[in-house]
């Protein structure tokens, strides 16, 4: 039961991260 709770979240979480981590290097690269 865990699982189909937890394997969302962890997914939602990497995709999150992955989508933070790219806006920010673009926010890097346009500041400079």
């Amino acid at each position: 039961m865990l699982n189909m709770w937890l394997r969302p979240i962890v997914a939602a979480f990497l995709v999150v991260s992955l989508l933070t981590t790219q806006i920010a290097v673009a926010a890097g690269s346009n500041d400079q």
